[in-house]
């Protein structure tokens, strides 16, 4: 009896799961949507959480999925190159790109994680496509300067 009951509950899980197709929907029960400070458990629980998603079953904003994912490990990251954390971070927001080419979000998030890592030739060209693509009132040239200043020798 126990184990038909434990089937129907995994059968009821799998099909609620399949059903969320839109990551947007979710999201505010997998990761907390917060200003402010965050501690590490708090992002370890949100990532874990991420990571534990099928992403096969997402059909609407899986670009905001790893985006997300980018973003919080680099919460976690010390910010020095070739720090796990923040290589996790590139990697994720790169897949953030695949499935949203002009991510404004992704562009500066890979714009400050290269930069971070050492990449400063490939965090400049990722700047440039941000520029591309985000509308100019929202750009902040100051910002910018203060970011591409950490390349200089």
């Amino acid at each position: 009896m126990k184990a038909i009951l434990f089937c129907i509950f995994i059968a009821g899980h799998i099909n609620v799961e399949a059903q969320e197709s839109d990551y947007a929907k979710i999201r505010p029960s997998i990761i907390a949507l917060t200003c402010g400070t965050k501690d590490v458990s708090m992002i370890d629980t949100s990532i874990t959480q991420l990571l534990a998603l099928d992403t096969n079953t997402i059909e609407k904003n899986l670009s905001v999925y790893y985006e997300d994912l980018g973003q919080l490990y680099w919460l976690k990251a010390v910010r020095l190159p070739n720090d796990s954390n923040l290589v996790k971070s590139i990697a994720f927001t790169q897949k953030a790109l695949y499935h949203n080419p002009k991510s404004t979000k992704a562009y500066w998030n890979l714009a400050c994680a290269h930069i971070f890592n050492g990449d400063c030739e490939q965090g400049q060209q990722c700047l440039e496509k941000y520029n591309q693509y985000i509308k100019p009132k929202y750009r902040d040239e100051e910002e910018q300067k203060q970011l591409l200043a950490l390349c200089v020798d």
